[in-house]
């Protein structure tokens, strides 16, 4: 019994020792490839335009923040147009348009858009 039980224990103790061999492994992987960090490519001569569109309505505690952080993109402005699609008819629209507006003065290509009617889905 005593054979059987002793056995059992070392059959124990050699898949915990297993296992942490295994976990040892892991770290080590993980030491050896944050030392070794790869930086980001650099980006191509010429880029595309891109249009970012950001439909809104009545979103008033939310639109300035999100205007924000669109600017706040690593893309050239000369090839960055952001067009806010607002259908809002609440103070969203004049918020809107004064953070447009101070971002036009800093280089940004703004459209402002709104619909007279507003039909169909959000910002249609």
């Amino acid at each position: 019994m005593a054979t059987i039980i002793l056995l059992l224990y070392g059959l124990c103790l050699l898949f915990i020792f297993c296992f942490s061999m295994s976990q040892l492994h892991l770290s080590a992987q993980f030491l050896k490839a944050s030392h070794n960090k790869q930086k980001q490519p650099d980006l191509p001569a010429i880029l595309p335009s891109v249009t970012i569109q950001l439909p809104v309505y009545n979103e008033r505690l939310v639109i300035e923040r999100l205007i924000d952080h669109i600017v706040q993109m690593n893309y050239p402005k000369a090839n960055l147009q952001i067009q806010v699609l607002d259908d809002s008819d609440d103070e969203t629209l004049q918020l809107a348009h004064q953070k447009v507006a101070f971002y036009r003065q800093q280089g940004f290509v703004f459209v402002h858009i709104q619909r007279p009617v507003r039909t169909g889905f959000k910002a249609g």
